[in-house]
């Protein structure tokens, strides 16, 4: 048997057994009805009853999983005094996953992880990537712009 269940009319409890054991509770789902699961076993496809349980978890994740893989696969520890620079910078890391993945959705011939890890790097690292692109744009005001015109009383002292 590939999974265990425990119940006590309130809280359901399934153990799954897979590659690690994998435990849920629910006070909503039980184990019925059971589903065919495919996995290899000594080299064979065979058919395992997964728990509904088991199986309401797995589609539940959403990428979770592959989100924490991917972050573990090019990890950046950061030491030092102050947690907001390694908090920026799993920030960064997180984001450079979800393009990486929105990329690959959207096209059909994609970098890889690494390669378009080092593009997002190089990108960034060029020195005009961050400036404003309009060169229109005046960066000091000139008199013209400022407006003239007399004071008018306070409302707290009426003056």
């Amino acid at each position: 048997m590939p999974f265990d269940y425990r119940s006590d009319g309130k809280v359901y409890c399934a153990k799954w057994y897979n590659n690690s054991v994998v435990t849920a509770a629910s006070n909503e789902q039980t184990h019925s009805p059971l589903q065919k699961f495919k996995r290899r076993i000594e080299g064979q496809r065979k058919d395992i009853n997964q728990p509904d349980l088991i199986r309401s978890y797995n589609n539940g994740m959403g990428g979770v999983d592959l989100l924490d893989r991917l972050l573990l696969e090019y990890w950046l520890s950061i030491r030092g005094k102050k947690m907001v620079l390694a908090a920026f910078v799993n920030i960064l890391n997180v984001a450079t996953v979800a393009a990486w993945r929105i990329h690959c959705k959207a096209k059909q011939k994609s970098l890889m992880h690494l390669k378009f890890r080092r593009q997002v790097i190089l990108y960034l690292w060029q020195p005009d990537c961050l400036q404003d692109k309009c060169h229109n744009y005046q960066k000091y005001v000139t008199i013209a712009h400022m407006g003239f015109a007399t004071q008018g009383s306070c409302r707290a002292c009426q003056k």
